[in-house]
């Protein structure tokens, strides 16, 4: 069977086109350990992440080391409620997390009913402490504003903070 050029061009341009929009949207992930009031770990904490902008919720317990990993969040802005047995909750609101990055945030729970909460609502800013990576996602108003002078795509690396030309 004999396909015509145009249109095998056709097939391989939708192919790839298919594969971006198949892509790996770029994610984050929250990492972090919970304590105790004396710096102990604390095993089976229960912390969950909502989203703010769609209310969707992510939850997972502590290891035996306190430690917990929530992997494949969007970014977004994010209340974290972390809880065990025999501790207050507490809530840490309104924090982003963006794209690619990997974000620690540690909890200490005081000894106390579970139905006890502490809210956190100022907090220090959140710190890319887990790898040297940097990233900056481009939006389409970004893109738009770019000068029309020969819409060179190599401009988009030059509106992320310390890119230089040269």
């Amino acid at each position: 069977m004999h396909v015509p050029i145009l249109m095998r061009h056709r097939i391989i341009l939708a192919l790839c086109f298919s594969a971006l929009l198949l892509a790996d949207t770029p994610t984050a992930t929250l990492t972090g350990t919970v304590f105790d009031n004396s710096g102990g770990a604390i095993a089976g904490a229960t912390v969950t992440i909502r989203n703010e902008s769609n209310a969707v919720s992510r939850s997972t317990i502590t290891n035996a080391s306190g430690v917990y990993e929530i992997p494949g969040l969007p970014a977004a802005s994010y209340t974290l409620t972390a809880s065990a047995s025999q501790f207050k909750t507490v809530e840490r609101s309104a924090f982003t997390l963006r794209a690619g990055g990997q974000t620690r945030i540690d909890v200490t729970l005081a000894v106390g009913e579970s139905r006890e909460s502490v809210v956190v609502s100022e907090a220090a800013p959140l710190v890319e402490s887990q790898s040297a990576s940097a990233m900056t996602v481009v939006d389409a108003g970004q893109v738009q504003e770019l000068p029309s002078d020969g819409r060179q795509l190599q401009n988009l690396a030059l509106i992320v903070p310390g890119v230089t030309a040269g």
